[in-house]
């Protein structure tokens, strides 16, 4: 199984992430969104920084959580090459309450390092993950999520 692959949409760019759990198939999203920004191979682990978004719905956590990455990388100058995720549903209120969670919860920890214009080739300018066909997924024991970027 591969972590990602990319996906050629007219003008935009996307990644189709695939992973055992839920957790790791958002942590392969962002892998896969960042391998658009950049070569992985030369992003080192030189430190860690936690995220969190919440958001009603999977298909919105995921643009959410991917669109905070980018606001890092854009705002900090972080570049990410690996994430340990958990995604989480959220307790509905008693008024809400159904079979089918609503609302959910990331929290991360990105491991990578700021630009180093001397080692970082920057690839795709990516100026957001949109909700353009943005799914996630389970299918045949696997999950998946499809994003498209708007660059």
């Amino acid at each position: 199984m591969h972590e990602f692959e990319i996906i050629e949409h007219t003008a935009e760019v996307g990644i189709l992430a695939h992973g055992r759990t839920l957790d790791e198939v958002f942590a392969h999203a962002a892998t896969g969104m960042f391998a658009l920004l950049v070569d992985l191979d030369q992003v080192r682990e030189a430190e860690a920084r936690p995220v969190e978004v919440a958001a009603e719905g999977l298909e919105s956590l995921l643009v959410d959580w991917l669109n905070e990455l980018v606001f890092i990388f854009d705002v900090e100058q972080r570049l990410f090459r690996r994430f340990e995720v958990s995604v989480s549903p959220q307790p509905a209120a008693p008024a809400q309450a159904s079979a089918e969670p609503t609302a959910w919860r990331l929290v991360a920890r990105a491991y990578g390092e700021r630009v180093d214009a001397q080692r970082h080739l920057l690839g795709a300018q990516i100026k957001a993950a949109t909700y353009y066909l943005a799914r996630v997924w389970p299918e045949q024991g696997l999950w998946h999520a499809r994003v498209i970027f708007d660059v």
